[in-house]
C-alpha cells in the first residue's frame, strides 16, 4: 500500500485581523508596564530616593557655579597682575627716556633737575601691593647702584 500525501484546499485565514492587532498591542503594553514596574521596584528596594538625588544635583550645580565664578575672578586678577607687570617693566625700561621728554618742557624745569639729582616717577599700583613694589624698586636701586 502506498501512502498518499494529504492535500487540503482550505487556506488558514485570520478572521478578525483588527482584533489580533489590538490583542498584540495590548500584550506589548502589559509587558512594558511589567518591566517598568520591576525597574521601579528595584530602585526602591536599593534605596534610591529621587528627592535626595535632586538635592545632590542642586548642590553640585551650586558648586559648579561657584567654581566658575572663582575661575572668572582668578582670570580677572591674573589679567590685572599681567598688566601691572607690563606697566612695571615699561616704567623700569623707560626711566631715562621719559625723564628726557619731561625735561624739555621748560627751561625752569631743566635748571631745577640739574640742581636736584633725584628722579621722580608716579606709579599706579594695585591696592595692597604698594609695599611689595616699593621693596622691589629699592632692590633694583641697590643692584644698579
Amino acid at each position: 500500500m502506498s501512502i498518499k500525501p494529504i492535500t487540503t484546499h482550505t487556506i488558514i485565514a485570520v478572521q478578525r485581523p483588527l482584533l489580533w492587532l489590538l490583542s498584540l498591542a495590548s500584550i506589548i503594553c502589559v509587558v512594558m508596564l511589567l518591566v517598568w514596574f520591576s525597574f521601579e521596584y528595584g530602585r526602591q528596594a536599593a534605596g534610591y530616593d529621587s528627592a535626595d538625588t535632586t538635592a545632590y544635583i542642586d548642590q553640585l550645580q551650586a558648586q559648579l557655579e561657584e567654581s566658575q565664578a572663582e575661575i572668572v575672578e582668578s582670570s580677572r586678577q591674573a589679567t590685572m597682575l599681567k598688566r601691572n607687570s607690563l606697566i612695571d617693566d615699561d616704567a623700569s625700561g623707560q626711566g631715562e627716556s621719559g625723564q628726557d621728554e619731561s625735561g624739555q618742557a621748560g627751561a625752569a624745569d631743566a635748571e631745577a633737575e640739574e640742581e636736584d639729582e633725584r628722579k621722580w616717577y608716579i606709579l599706579k599700583v594695585q591696592v595692597n601691593r604698594e609695599d611689595s613694589i616699593r621693596a622691589a624698586l629699592e632692590r633694583r636701586v641697590k643692584i644698579e647702584g
